[in-house]
């Protein structure tokens, strides 16, 4: 019989990890019913809450932890969404299922890893002899930081039982496995802690804060030259941020923000948008779309920069599939080519058809959908579920008088149980009226001109009204309420859980930092700089 691990054994060792989480730091400047005022010493994070690796952080992990390996292909259970961003550490729900996964993914990530041993270089070495040189050092790459005496001893005692007892070919493979299903490898503890801090907080360690950072910007475990400076004690003396620097200049940092831009957009709903009205809107055009939003949005970003030519950007990147959606003539190019468009009809992330087309479904597009989005995502603003009480469904007979979707959803909503959230919903959603189902420009519907005029209420400098979404977007363009939430959604992501009330003020230096800078780099260096970044609050006993 193949000898196998137990995931339950492994899954013991992480019961005194789960509940080191932060407490809230609830002494802040900005609870409730207060007016935010900042002073030195503010800005500090509300909580630190213990964060396993996403599936895409274990994809990448393990990726450079066996390379050049080929790995097999990985199977995660359905994710839990309570959250927007994959990072957040309310997701991270230990479940049957995901044990299971795991367990089976170290399985077959160990096997391939023992057949093919070119990650190993042991060139010429006696197998046995290799392994004993290679494991301690792996161990610690995929714990991120330094084994104390005892892990090494108990790493060889556990290898050299196994060899004893199975041979060395599945000592190894056992061994692998259990690197893959530690609490070590699978979490991120951040408990050695060391140097100053602020009463009521600590300091992260060297090794922690280079895991930090190389999640946050890379989205795997610290290089070698990232170690280097920990070891070294450079990261917490003053060297984080040439690190950081470092990091951002490389092509990996890429592939986090869009990671980012990708789930704050929302763009799992263009994998099953689709519309009756346009079969033009299949797989092959969906895939095009996402990628176009992406590239804009990473355009904006990496290339120039510049967080106003993410909120108002006239250009697009179009093929010839997707070029009927963005009202301009194909450039004869099955890729993505840069696109100068009409300032009149487009200006920002918010007009990119990649992001209008994901309101799709059935017949037309959702202004509900796009309203919420509006509301919660640029304005950072809450809305509550409607009652359970609630008839939802459109009615099955459309008056004949009733011909564009605006028209629709006015007589449905008009009624005193859906009129109170649907005036903030609706009122963001119908400014994008001129966009149709796959975010092609119009001006009628149904041979009916297109109302696009919209309000904004509850959101500061944001509230107004407005003839049509380039004049939301130009008022959002300025504003610092969207700014704010642009910096909240990012902060969310790497920081991996929703910001408190105590994060206030480390969230308004952030937003600050880009208002002055206008740099979308600058912000992530800023992040990674920050004294959220770079201290947890002391955990209650």
């Amino acid at each position: 019989m193949r000898p196998r691990l137990s995931f339950a054994i492994a899954l013991t060792l992480a019961a005194p990890l789960v509940g080191c989480r932060g407490q809230v730091y609830e002494d802040g400047p900005n609870r409730p019913g207060r007016a935010l005022r900042c002073g030195a010493g503010d800005a500090l994070p509300a909580a630190a809450p213990l964060r396993r690796l996403s599936e895409r952080e274990y994809a990448r992990t393990v990726r450079d932890l066996f390379a050049p390996l080929e790995l097999p292909e990985l199977t995660f259970p359905e994710r839990t969404a309570l959250g927007r961003f994959d990072t957040g550490a309310e997701d991270q729900v230990v479940s049957p299922v995901w044990v299971e996964r795991s367990q089976s993914n170290a399985e077959a990530i160990a096997e391939r890893a023992v057949a093919d041993r070119g990650w190993m270089e042991c060139g010429a070495r006696d197998a046995t002899e290799c392994a004993r040189e290679v494991l301690p050092a792996l161990f610690s790459r995929a714990y991120r930081r330094p084994l104390d005496a005892t892990e090494r001893e108990a790493i060889a005692s556990f290898y050299e039982a196994s060899r004893a007892d199975y041979g060395e070919a599945t000592a190894l493979r056992m061994a692998l496995e259990a690197l893959l299903i530690s609490p070590d490898f699978l979490y991120r503890p951040e408990l050695a802690g060391g140097g100053d801090a602020p009463e009521g907080f600590v300091a992260l360690s060297d090794h922690e804060l280079a895991a930090r950072l190389s999640y946050t910007l890379w989205g795997t475990m610290p290089d070698a030259e990232l170690r280097r400076a920990a070891d070294a004690g450079e990261l917490a003396g003053g060297g984080l941020e040439a690190q950081a620097r470092r990091m951002i200049a490389d092509p990996r940092a890429r592939d986090v923000t869009s990671a980012f831009f990708a789930q704050w957009l929302e763009l799992a709903r263009l994998e099953t948008a689709r519309s009756d009205a346009f079969p033009e809107l299949d797989g092959a055009m969906r895939r095009d779309l996402r990628e176009s939003v992406l590239r804009f949005a990473q355009d904006a970003f990496w290339e120039q920069r510049s967080y106003d030519a993410l909120v108002a950007g006239t250009h697009g990147y179009v093929n010839d599939r997707i070029a009927t959606a963005f009202g301009v003539a194909p450039p004869g190019s099955e890729a993505l080519v840069r696109t100068e468009l009409d300032p009149e009809q487009r200006a920002g992330i918010l007009t990119q058809p990649g992001w209008l087309a994901s309101s799709t479904h059935g017949v037309a597009h959702s202004p509900i959908i796009r309203g919420l989005f509006v509301i919660r995502n640029v304005l950072c603003g809450t809305i509550e579920p409607p009652p359970a009480d609630v008839n939802t469904t459109l009615p099955d007979e459309i008056p004949a008088e009733v011909r564009t979707t605006r028209q629709l959803f006015e007589q449905t909503h008009g009624t005193q149980e859906c009129a109170t959230c649907h005036a903030r919903i609706d009122g963001a959603g119908f400014a994008f009226e001129r966009y149709d189902a796959i975010g092609r420009f119009r001006t009628t519907e149904n041979g009916v001109e297109v109302d696009p005029s919209a309000a904004i209420l509850g959101a500061g400098d944001a509230n107004g009204e407005y003839t049509d979404a380039l004049a939301m977007i130009d008022r959002f363009a300025g504003s610092e309420r969207v700014r704010e939430c642009v910096v909240r959604q990012l902060y969310r992501f790497t920081m991996g859980r929703q910001d408190q009330s105590g994060d206030a003020c480390q969230v308004r230096s952030l937003s600050d930092e880009l208002r002055e800078h206008r740099d979308t780099t600058e912000l992530l260096v800023a992040i990674a700089t920050s004294p959220s970044f770079r201290f947890r609050p002391e955990v209650s006993e």
